[in-house]
């Protein structure tokens, strides 16, 4: 019973909760292959997975377009076994109902682009991971009406390293109720239905 996760990330967390979703799975008696997406084999097959997971970050509103790509490539063996998408970003941690929309607007966008239809979709929130962006990026970040600030003495403890919206505990159950799912699913034939839309928050 083996599961494969491929995940595109920019700053790193995401990595990061493809890693947790991994051990959850592994935890539930799966092999998992964790793969990051810039580094996914040519000759990748997945007749020896019983299902998969894709995650990616949002970066200027788009998600990766190699985790796109990769997508493209295989949606057709994806599309035969249970599988799930991920999406990371600051979206998430925000109120504002908007930037939900507007997430799930982006997510919608890709899974149509991709032409890929996942049996489930979760939205996790991202990290500030401050000394990784671009100095102009460093500059604006301390006006930027983030979620959790709570003024310039934890401004400069969050500059010090990255600082972590995602709810650990919304990954887990992700990954549980993916493995229940994914153990008792049959495989199944390609469906060409139209995309619901519909995002589920982690």
């Amino acid at each position: 019973m083996k599961i494969l996760i491929v995940y595109g990330t920019s700053a790193g967390q995401t990595s990061k909760i493809a890693g947790h979703i991994a051990r959850t799975l592994k935890d539930r008696g799966y092999e998992v292959d964790l793969v990051n997406g810039r580094t996914i084999p040519a000759n990748l097959d997945l007749a020896p997975y019983v299902a998969v997971i894709v995650g990616a970050s949002v970066r200027a509103g788009r998600f990766q377009r190699y985790i796109r790509d990769f997508v493209k490539m295989h949606r057709d063996q994806m599309q035969r076994l249970p599988s799930a998408f991920f999406s990371v970003s600051l979206s998430e941690a925000d109120p504002n109902p908007k930037m939900h929309t507007r997430l799930s607007t982006q997510v919608t966008h890709f899974l149509e682009e991709a032409g890929w239809h996942p049996d489930k979709i979760a939205s996790f929130a991202g990290s500030i991971a401050y000394l990784r962006y671009h100095w102009i990026m460093r500059l604006i970040w301390p006006r930027l009406p983030l979620p959790g600030r709570g003024g310039a003495r934890q401004d400069r403890e969050m500059a010090d390293s990255a600082y972590e919206y995602t709810d650990w505990d919304a990954v887990a159950r992700f990954a549980d109720e993916f493995a229940t799912e994914a153990r008792s699913a049959p495989r199944k034939p390609y469906r060409v239905d139209s995309y619901p839309g519909q995002v589920v928050s982690g």
